[in-house]
Order: structure tokens, then sequence, then C-alpha cells
């Protein structure tokens, strides 16, 4: 099985360095695609940075590799990226009156290299719809590699109602990174409508049903719940065309889509111990540990304390300041949710730049499925949609600004496609003038 395993990991590496959408898919599993990897070869249990390092020299090599004329040169300064870059530095400025401030620069060291790898390097990897489709088919690819590693390797198993991997050191993995790697991939296999044949139609069949699976048993309540929304609601702007043929065959997609998603559910949460299942149950999700009611709690408390000082109302508490607030938690050091860190820590600029680069992503990635033409375009810009809005809403209830640069990334990547096409529309126009 090491073997097998080894020649995998041997055709990522080289399908990265050939393909820089394939790259952009080893960034966005990585923490996936670790795990995977540590459940296989002991000693990266401990050494779980040498998966980081290959990935980096993987992107970097790929991202610079000399002798690629086709493709052409990057333009990676749209508004958003610099909103959303200006909200990272912004944070990590605010550390000096912040009374988190050891917890913030301890998250910030930690996620810097992610952050580098991604939005410094990586950002160069995806120019086009036709470099989404190709992102999106090896994110699949992976996800086989994956996703099915996470349900049949016996080293994962179910602790406390989630799936997981104990590292050398006894700490568990992280099982909202491997719910969101499986909801990214079923939501790919649903709405990927530009590949024809038995194989991709079996390659998609394959995402979601496993992707939807390792969601549930990861007991990531929230990504399965964001997941499910976000993939009826973009179906429709994945479908080939705008004619009565087409919109009724989305409708009859949305019904075989919902139906498939209720009955993998009901299967896999049926199957699941007791206290498992019961963390999908109403109640446990709105009022049990980590649910709807302590997040508003949360929320609430820094709100409290953003008001009652003036100058907070303007620069905001301090990036992480919530572990050290009344009704925050040291244990629990933020608020997981971006939006409230981006208003009450942040001030009035952490706002700006947090609003400024959602508003102009979300506007890129408008106009750019506005623009789309061909079926494969329809269906990479509505993934792009899609993954844009499933990180959104998990940035409202996990995580912290400089832990989550998914979409900042998808938000940044959609401006410079944007401008790519109006590049190419520009010229092509400019050539039938001159003709």
């Amino acid at each position: 099985m090491k073997v097998l395993v080894l020649l995998v990991v041997v055709a990522c590496g080289v399908g990265g360095v050939l393909s820089q959408p394939a790259a952009a898919a080893l960034t966005m599993g990585v923490f996936a695609f670790k795990q995977a990897l540590q459940s296989y070869f002991d000693f990266l249990r401990s050494s779980g940075a040498i998966v980081n390092v290959a990935i980096a020299i993987i992107v970097a090599a790929s991202a610079w590799l000399p002798g690629r004329r086709d493709r052409p040169d990057v333009k990676t300064t749209n508004a958003q990226y610099f909103c959303f870059m200006g909200l990272l530095g912004w944070a990590a400025i605010t550390t000096l009156w912040s009374p988190g401030r050891e917890s913030a620069l301890s998250i910030i060291g930690a996620s810097l290299p992610y952050c580098i790898v991604l939005m410094v390097v990586g950002i160069r990897l995806l120019r086009s719809l036709d470099d989404v489709t190709v992102f999106v088919r090896a994110m699949m690819l992976i996800g086989l590699f994956v996703n099915l590693t996470f349900l049949v390797n016996p080293e994962f198993e179910l602790k406390d109602g989630r799936l997981i991997l104990t590292t050398a050191d006894g700490i568990s993995s992280s099982p909202l990174s491997m719910g969101s790697f499986g909801a990214w991939t079923a939501m790919m296999g649903a709405l990927e409508r530009s590949g024809k044949g038995a194989r991709m139609a079996l390659l998609r069949l394959a995402s979601v049903m496993m992707g939807i699976s390792v969601v549930i048993l990861s007991g990531s309540r929230g990504q399965l719940v964001a997941a499910v929304f976000v993939t009826l609601v973009t179906l429709p702007l994945a479908a080939p065309g705008r004619s009565a043929a087409s919109r009724a065959g989305t409708i009859v997609s949305l019904a075989i889509v919902a139906a498939a998603f209720y009955l993998l559910f009901s299967v896999i949460v049926s199957s699941l111990p007791r206290f498992a299942a019961e963390r999908f149950q109403t109640e446990s999700i709105l009022y049990s540990q980590s649910s709807a009611t302590t997040r508003i709690t949360g929320v609430y408390a820094l709100l409290s304390a953003w008001v009652s000082s003036p100058l907070a109302l303007a620069v905001g508490l301090g990036y992480l300041a919530y572990g050290k607030i009344p009704g925050g938690s040291e244990l629990d050091v933020y608020v997981h949710n971006s939006y409230a860190e981006s208003i009450f820590e942040l001030g009035i600029p952490g706002a700006m730049l947090m609003v400024g680069g959602l508003y102009f992503g979300w506007r890129s990635l408008l106009r750019i499925h506005a623009s789309a033409r061909a079926p494969s375009e329809r269906s990479s810009s509505a993934i792009l949609i899609a993954m844009m809005l499933f990180e959104c809403l998990i940035a409202a209830k996990q995580g912290s600004i400089w832990g989550l640069p998914y979409f900042f990334y998808i938000g940044s990547v959609a401006g410079i496609i944007e401008r790519a096409r109006a590049d190419a529309e520009g010229t092509s126009a400019e050539t039938l003038s001159v003709g």
C-alpha cells in the first residue's frame, strides 16, 4: 500500500510542477493531503512540516518555471487583493495594542507561511476559466485519494463524534479542514459540467458521494449545511445554457441532488454511534458546545467590549483581543467569526478593508459569470462562486482572519481572471477594428 501511496505522491508532485492549476489544487488541499499522508507514514505525524515545504517548493517551481511563453504574464494587482492583504497587515499592526497579543502573534506566525504560498506565490497559478476547469479536475482526482483514505484507512477513528487521526504528540488532526476539503470536492462533483463520458461521470459521482461522507463523518456540521445550501443555490448557474430545456434539466438536477444528499445523510448518520449522530440534531446544533448559541454569545461579548472603549470604536480592540475580554475565552482565543473580528478587533480600517475586499471580489465573480458563454466556462465560474460563497459562510462560524485565507485567495483570483478576460476582449476588439 505504501508503494502505491508513494506513486500517488510522485504523480501529484510532477503534475503540480508541470501544471499550474494542479499546483493550485495541491495548495488548496494541503491540510487534508497532509493528514492523508500522515495516516500512512508515521514519521510525518511528528514532521508534518515536510509536506508543507514540499508543496511550497512544487508551487514555487510551477509558478516560476521558465519556458512557458504560452502563459501570459500575471497581473495580480486588483482592488480586492490589496484590500485583503491590507486586512492581514492591519490585523498584524493591531497586535501592538491587543491584550491578546501573545496569541495573535502565535497564530500569525503559524499562518504566515501558508499565506505567503497562497497569496504571494499561488496567486499566479490561476489566470483563466480554462485554468479553473483543470484546477477542478485536479481537485477531484486528489480527492479520490484523500477522501478514500479518510473513509477506509483504520488510522482514522471516530472520537467525540469526529473522524480524526492522532499525531505522534497525541494531538488530534483537524476534522474541520477534513470537512472543508470533502465539501469542496462534493460541490465540484455536483457542479462540474465541462467533462463528458463515463469516466468523468464516475469521477463526479465519487467526488459527491465520498465528499459528503467525509463531511458527515468529520462531524463538521457547518460545512455540511453550507455545502448543501451552496450547491443547491449555485447549481442553476452551472447549467449549460438558458433555454427552456436547460431550465427543465436544472430543476430535475436540483431534485436529484437534494434527494441524494438527504438519502446519503440519512444512511450515514443512522450508522454512526449515538453521540456522533446526536451532533447533527437541531438541538445540538443550536445549544451544545461549539453551537450557534455559543458563537452568538461570543460575538456579543466582543461587541460589548468594543462599544465600551471610544478608542476601540476607531481602531479596534486589537487582533485576538477576544481571549482577554470579559465573556471571552483564554482557551478559545478567537471568536470564530472573521466578520466580527474585522469590525470589533480591527475597527474602522478593518471593517472597510473587509467590506471592500468582499465587494470587489464578488463583483469580479459576477462579471465573470455574466460573460461566460461556453458550458465549461459557466461551470467553472459557478464553481468559483460556490467556493467563495462557501468560504464566506464558513468565515462566520469558525477560525480567524489569519487562519482562513481561502476566500481571500478565491476573491483575488477572480480579479485576475476578470482582468485577463477584459484584456483579451479589448485585444480582440482592437484587432477587428484594425482589420
